[in-house]
């Protein structure tokens, strides 16, 4: 899909209209182009949604091949803005800059050489973003690790990335020798550049590889994903226009920025010149909130499961900052639809965005369920950089497809990664024709939006009907002793599969199996109803919150 721009353009006294799209630039106005000066930016796209989305420039045209390139760009624009902040601490445009440049400069002394790839141990501040960005503006490949990574997953990754730097607070593992070994937070806070030390390092160009994330995967097994800084920008890019993010933003990010969610997030804010806040977690309710005052926070980006323990913990605390916050995201897993409806009556004038995406391709689809209320399952239309069909099990494109005919969700667009790192022969499995090719199922209503009907193998086959796990499971959540739910297949002779229910009850709650099962059948079709219930403590998340239905089904199905 293209983004429409319109401009005010001047020549001397003449004012004509033009439109232009260019991919991975960012215009930032007034600004001009030869004898031509944009005055203002009338409307910057109609976007996705059909929406106007009016995004007012400060500065000057820019186009920028990397996030380091930007920052280095508003350190000079918008020296004393706001960058980056966390409970601790606050840095501007110029400091962080000063601190990426005297950072990547202790990494050059130490034999950094370009493409070579940095492990960064997690820790949710602004430290942490400084490191990261240090490996890419001196020619580093970051590859971000879990906070407290086991040994084991350590060296495991290690080995595979041929790593020669490790940043973080545990140097005393045991690594291999020849691994120089960095605490972030001394290296990071001290390391600032002095006057009078050039920093001459060239800036990545677009198809320089930026980082590599080691996914954890709903099946456990982990992926190196490589993208380049063009990728960065593009997904970026689906980022700031999806949520039609303005000057001026200051972004409070729970997600952990050693994933692609909380991680892009941040990229995103940085691109445009706005603020990111870094939050630890929300169990110190008022901590959070003392932080919202503090940076005078307008948007927010949340996973599902901390947006449900900051709604337990802060009651309607959150309608308070309803003219405030301009948007909230949510993403990673599904958010529950009673969530939703909470959310929409404390947040009535703000934009409430659900997304599509995946670390191989970014945000690839975006709704705001507060301008979208009655669309369930919806996950909005493509992004600005996104263009994505629905495919037959050959990889042909479906016409027409429907909630009866539905196919799988193929991506492409300047944000698919580069590949697998060191599988080609994974990455060709997935990726043909400039498209990636997912197991997840779906389908385009007549108004061009996308539904999500879950993945592949998660979807139970009983007796040749298909059973959307999910459709069962919000039907459950509205039986009110559930917290929390999962369907899976079993394996059974006469139907191939059946589905079972498992139930994480609310505290202090009984279960009465009838009542439910009448709950059910008001919703779901007699043929599509769990054969078994099953009471459980607990159920597999990732280590961002995604349910794994996958292990459910292994222990539904083993022996």
């Amino acid at each position: 899909m293209e983004a429409e721009y319109r401009f005010e353009l001047i020549r001397g006294k003449e004012v004509i209209d033009a439109s232009e799209y260019r991919p991975s630039r960012i215009y930032v106005c007034p600004a001009s182009f030869g004898d031509l000066t944009i005055a203002r930016k009338l409307c910057v796209r109609r976007n996705h949604l059909g929406h106007d989305s009016a995004f007012k420039g400060v500065n000057e045209t820019m186009e920028f091949h990397s996030i380091v390139e930007a920052v280095h760009a508003y350190a000079g624009s918008q020296p004393d803005a706001l960058c980056l902040a966390d409970a601790k601490r606050s840095f501007t445009y110029s400091e962080v800059w000063g601190r990426i440049t005297g950072a990547g400069n202790v990494l050059l002394r130490a034999g950094l050489r370009p493409g070579d790839r940095v492990l960064v141990e997690h820790t949710q501040d602004a430290l942490f973003s400084i490191a990261l960005l240090a490996v890419q503006a001196a020619g580093g490949v970051f590859v971000p690790l879990e906070r407290g990574v086991s040994l084991e997953r350590l060296e495991r990754i290690l080995a595979e990335t041929s790593a020669r730097f490790f940043l973080g607070k545990h140097s005393a593992k045991r690594l291999p020798d020849g691994v120089c070994i960095l605490d972030t937070a001394e290296f990071c806070e001290n390391c600032v550049q002095k006057d009078g030390i050039p920093w001459d390092v060239p800036f990545p160009s677009g198809d320089e590889t930026a980082e590599i994330l080691f996914s954890t995967g709903t099946t456990g097994k982990s992926k190196g994903i490589e993208l380049t800084h063009s990728n960065v920008i593009a997904v970026a890019e689906n980022v700031v226009y999806g949520v039609e993010m303005q000057p001026g933003n200051v972004e409070m990010i729970f997600a952990p920025l050693s994933h692609s969610h909380g991680l892009r997030r941040h990229y995103a804010n940085l691109l445009r010149g706005n603020a990111v806040v870094l939050c630890e977690s929300v169990v110190f309710v008022q901590s959070v909130f003392e932080l919202i005052d503090r940076y005078a926070v307008t948007a927010m980006d949340i996973v599902p499961s901390a947006m449900k323990m900051l709604l337990k913990l802060s009651g309607s605390r959150l309608a308070d900052y309803g003219g405030q916050l301009r948007y909230v995201q949510l993403g990673s897993a599904p958010l529950e639809q009673a969530e939703k409806e909470r959310l929409r009556k404390l947040l009535p004038q703000t934009r409430l965005y659900d997304f599509y995406g995946s670390t191989e391709a970014g945000c690839s689809c975006i709704i705001d369920f507060n301008r979208e209320p009655d669309r369930a399952g919806c996950i909005g239309k493509p992004t600005v950089n996104s263009e994505i069909r629905i495919v037959d099990e050959n990889r042909n494109p479906v016409a027409g497809s429907s909630a009866e005919h539905p196919g799988f969700i193929a991506c492409r667009g300047a944000m698919l990664m580069k590949g697998y790192w060191r599988q080609p022969e994974l990455t060709e499995s997935v990726v043909s024709d400039g498209f990636i090719y997912t197991t997840d199922r779906g389908y385009f209503d007549s108004d061009g939006y996308l539904y999500l009907l879950g993945r592949e193998d998660d979807v139970i086959n009983c007796g040749g009907i298909k059973i959307n796990p999910e459709e069962i499971e919000c039907a459950a959540l509205r039986y009110a002793p559930v917290a929390e739910c999962a369907c899976a297949a079993k394996k059974e002779a006469a139907s191939g599969e059946v589905p079972v229910l498992f139930l994480l009850l609310k505290e202090g709650e009984l279960f009465e199996r009838e009542v439910l099962l009448a709950a059910l059948a008001a919703s779901v079709d007699a043929n599509k109803l769990p054969r078994d219930i099953r009471i459980v403590t607990e159920l597999p998340h990732t280590y961002n919150g995604k349910l794994q239905r996958s292990k459910l089904r292994e222990e539904l199905n083993k022996g």
